[in-house]
């Protein structure tokens, strides 16, 4: 009776750390400024930020415009849900959209691309998942 009593509750504390988002997935949070009176707009400085895809986590970036912090609020099937402090305009990586800024959103294997809402300089964002 103990021996069935201890490998049922070694598979609810392997059920459970599944659902703590034990996939091995990560999210990498890339990020490099711009300043629109710098020729060729992108600057040098780029930063590659990686935390584990669990409900929860967080990481905080550098931007030109102060800090920013990326909280992911899910993990599923189709991506990870991920909540910023601070609302971003998504970006195809040639033109932002500047009036429709979010703060929420939901990144998979193609990268979801944001930057600052600022007309003269900010901060551009690449998040993907893995």
């Amino acid at each position: 009776m103990l021996t069935r009593t201890l490998a049922l509750l070694a598979a609810v504390v392997v059920v459970l750390t599944g659902c703590q988002g034990g996939s091995g997935r990560v999210v990498t949070i890339d990020s490099w400024g711009w300043n629109s009176r710098v020729s060729g707009s992108a600057m040098e400085d780029r930063s590659s930020t990686t935390m584990p895809a669990r409900p929860g986590t967080t990481a905080t970036v550098d931007s030109l415009s102060g800090p920013v912090t990326f909280t992911i609020v899910a993990v599923g099937e189709r991506g990870v849900d991920i909540t910023t402090d601070v609302p971003l305009a998504p970006s195809d990586g040639n033109a932002a959209q500047m009036s429709r800024p979010v703060d929420r959103f939901t990144v998979a294997a193609d990268p979801v691309r944001l930057v600052t809402v600022s007309l003269d300089a900010g901060t551009h964002f690449e998040v993907i998942s893995r």
